[in-house]
């Protein structure tokens, strides 16, 4: 798996130097997806009313296929091919080709589907683990496949063809079929019998009396319910934290450190946090984890989480240098209401922090409190020699943060594409990035909701035709001056809390 990410990697990396080289680098066709929209769009979509968001506990198609089941769905939209196996919902529509305006999409015909493959549905699990699944991996027997599948390969239809073709010779025998993969039969079972609804991740799997698990099932219930980082909860069975890639890691003229060794240090708070509570004998003494650590790529590692002292009684802390901040146990922690929360949460960005300031911007304007304390992180408490950030920059990151949602998305794409005048300009974004995945982290491990923290999303406005409105122009209006913004309570600029 780590082998094959690093191909992707490599792939990923030549066809850009390529696009550089040419020059051929069209902003106004290509398709990219938003910066941090991956960490943020789940809890942004979580405050609309009557959306409910979930994150996934295991396999996430097989739960997506187990609840239309269940709830007897409508529809499922998603591009993979599991769910024409699965055959949950009515429908299954293509995610890929949605169209938000005027609201079109495709949709996969199962019974067409069947008949042009001439193979009946309760064989298509099979025909998914002989091609290669999560399972069967490609790559275990792809002498086979160039053998038996991949002769005569022109398109994928063809390709699937060659494998009905190949599973009614062998009159679906698993035990033929394993001897010409190289496989264990028992291996092809499995594969088989995963695409069976045998397992509900609603079902309570803890002990009641056991006080750790009682913490498990409370971070699973939080991680459901998109209320904290989708790392926490597998972190905190054993499970191991990966920090997902970005190309500006593996660029020889970055300047910077990879972002996941800027950051490593708050991680290791984050860790303090999590396993202080665990009985003598199963500390986690070191957190596995995967990230680019340098220009080689994807390495696994294992991080100390940060050493706290022994607990005192009732009480545990994190002691910090300047005197001390209560940890009053993560099941204290994760209620509705704990006055703990923000002294632990602020003191672990830095100690140098204010905690009365950023309670009074939380107040003020919520939704400023990630940015801010990010540009703080980057400004004051990364430690690398190579890593320094201007006080510009951070402004320029500040008034995006204020400015730009007072634009409609309209406006917005009305505006020419930015052309960075050099490569800092990029990389220091790509940074910025992870320094707020890494916050929101901290802030799920010290018990926020991070529904109220993920951005401010307002379909109404984003999308009017989905509402018979139309989108409100708002470059009619006058941008505050300077002295304006310096005096603005909720995010001042020119005496900011950065």
């Amino acid at each position: 798996m780590l082998e094959k990410k690093k191909k992707r990697i490599r792939e990923k990396l030549k066809t850009v130097q390529t696009m550089f080289d040419s020059g051929f680098i069209n902003m106004n066709n290509s398709k990219q997806i938003p910066s941090l929209l991956g960490a943020t769009f789940k809890h942004m979509l979580g405050k609309l009313d009557g959306c409910k968001v979930f994150t996934s506990v295991g396999d996430c198609d097989m739960e997506i296929a187990r609840r239309a089941k269940e709830l007897d769905y409508f529809a499922i939209m998603s591009d993979d091919t599991d769910h024409v196996i699965f055959n949950a919902a009515h429908y299954l529509f293509s995610c890929r080709d949605f169209d938000l305006v005027s609201m079109k999409t495709h949709m996969f015909d199962r019974v067409n589907f069947f008949a042009n493959i001439g193979l009946d549905r309760k064989y298509l699990p099979l025909l998914a683990s002989v091609l290669g699944n999560d399972i069967t991996r490609s790559q275990s027997h792809s002498k086979f496949l160039g053998k038996f599948i991949f002769h005569n390969f022109r398109n994928v239809k063809q390709l699937v063809e060659n494998g009905v073709k190949y599973l009614k010779r062998q009159r679906f025998n698993i035990d033929l079929i394993a001897r010409d993969m190289g496989l264990d039969g028992s291996l092809i079972h499995k594969s088989v019998n995963s695409y069976q609804y045998n397992s509900n991740p609603f079902v309570d799997e803890f002990e009641e009396s056991n006080y750790w698990h009682n913490i498990l099932r409370r971070a699973k219930e939080r991680h459901r319910n998109c209320q904290a980082k989708r790392y926490i909860y597998p972190v905190l069975k054993g499970g191991r934290y990966e920090l997902s890639y970005t190309l500006e890691d593996f660029s020889e003229l970055r300047g910077f450190p990879p972002a996941a060794k800027l950051f490593q240090p708050l991680r290791q708070r984050v860790y303090g946090i999590l396993f202080r509570e665990l009985v003598e004998g199963e500390y986690a003494t070191t957190v596995p984890e995967l990230c680019v650590y340098d220009l080689s790529g994807y390495k696994p590692g294992n991080v100390t989480p940060s050493p706290i002292p022994p607990m005192t009684g009732s009480e545990t802390y994190l002691i910090l240098s300047t005197g001390g901040v209560r940890h009053p146990g993560l099941l204290n922690l994760w209620k509705d209401e704990c006055n703990d929360r923000w002294p632990l949460f602020v003191k672990s960005v830095s100690e140098t922090l204010d905690v009365d300031k950023i309670k009074s911007l939380y107040q003020d304007n919520k939704h400023y409190v990630v940015p801010t304390t990010a540009l703080y992180l980057m400004k004051h408490e990364i430690a690398a020699t190579d890593f320094s950030v201007d006080d510009w920059e951070l402004y320029a990151f500040m008034i995006q943060a204020v400015d730009l949602s007072r634009y409609s998305v309209e406006d917005l794409g009305r505006e020419p594409d930015p052309k960075p005048e050099s490569k800092r300009v990029v990389h220091l974004s790509a940074i910025f990035g992870r320094a707020i995945t890494t916050i929101l982290l901290l802030m799920s491990a010290c018990g926020f909701d991070l529904k109220h923290y993920g951005g401010r999303l307002n379909l109404e406005e984003v999308y009017p035709h989905l509402y018979g409105g139309r989108v409100v122009n708002h470059f009619g209006k006058p941008p505050p001056s300077t002295h304006d913004r310096d005096l603005n309570p909720g995010f001042p600029v020119g005496d900011s809390i950065v």
